[in-house]
Formats: structure tokens, sequence, C-alpha cells
């Protein structure tokens, strides 16, 4: 159950050996699942959102690794769905692993924790984006970025 990672390999002359991995994740079919945009809803816009992490800045919506962290802990599966080409596969999946964010101000926090966070020291508070199968565009990157931003 959960997250299965597979490995496929590729020998060639050219080439040498050439590994592609990816998951494959196995949940009961009982399971209950949320489904997310990441462009415009983990992220504040389509374009900066897609942009801004490649230059270091975060784009992202306050407290969205929290709110997705709070699903999941409710027995919800997340499932990710944008509209970026296949070829920014890694990229993506990359952006959803790394984001990390603090808690938003919430008066159920312990003070402590909150006043650790100010002070830059991680009182607990650090949320992540739950781990969860990234549905893409297979089309290449002009085409979607044409398609998305474009039209």
């Amino acid at each position: 159950p959960g997250s299965n990672r597979v490995v496929c390999g590729v020998t060639s002359t050219l080439q040498g050996t050439v590994e592609v991995s990816a998951s494959i994740f196995l949940w009961d079919p009982t399971s209950r699942i949320v489904i997310s945009d990441i462009d415009g809803t983990i992220t504040k816009s389509d374009v900066f959102g897609q942009v801004m992490p490649i230059i270091g800045r975060d784009w992202t919506h306050a407290g969205v690794a929290q709110l997705y962290s709070n699903i999941k802990r409710n027995g919800y599966h997340i499932v990710y769905l944008t509209s970026r080409a296949i070829g920014q596969a890694g990229m993506t999946r990359g952006f959803i692993n790394r984001l990390k964010q603090n808690s938003v101000t919430n008066p159920d926090t312990n003070v402590v924790d909150e006043v650790l966070a100010m002070a830059g020291i991680n009182g607990g508070l650090e949320y992540s984006l739950p781990d969860g199968p990234v549905m893409m565009s297979p089309n290449r990157l002009l085409t979607s970025f044409n398609r998305e931003v474009i039209r």
C-alpha cells in the first residue's frame, strides 16, 4: 500500500544504461481522495507559480502546506493535477517535495511554538505537502504553456 518505487533501465551502445524511475500509488478501492490543481491553487498564479520557484522565490499561498497536511491527517489521499508539460515532471515533483511552510497563526496553537517559529527555530510547526501522484499534460512545454497562459 502507498507509494511504490519502480525503476526501468535501458542499455544502448550510444548512451550506455539509462534509468527512469516513477512511483506507483496503491490505495484501497474505498480510499478517500482529494484532487487538487497545483498552479493557481497551491501557487498564487499559473505563470508566476511555475517561474518563481526556479529563481528561488516562494509563490505559494500562505498556509497551503498546513491545509493539505490536515487533509491528509483526516484520512484523505492527495492527487495533484497540473497542465504543466510532461518535460516538467521532475521539477514539479521536486516543487511538491521541497515545499515547507511554517504554521499559520491559529488561536489553538501553542504560544511557545509560535514564539520559536518567529525566532526561526522550528517548534514542530513546519508543514510540507503530502506525497501523492501528479497528473500532468502529455504535451510538450510550448504547447502546454500556450494552452495554460496564452489562450
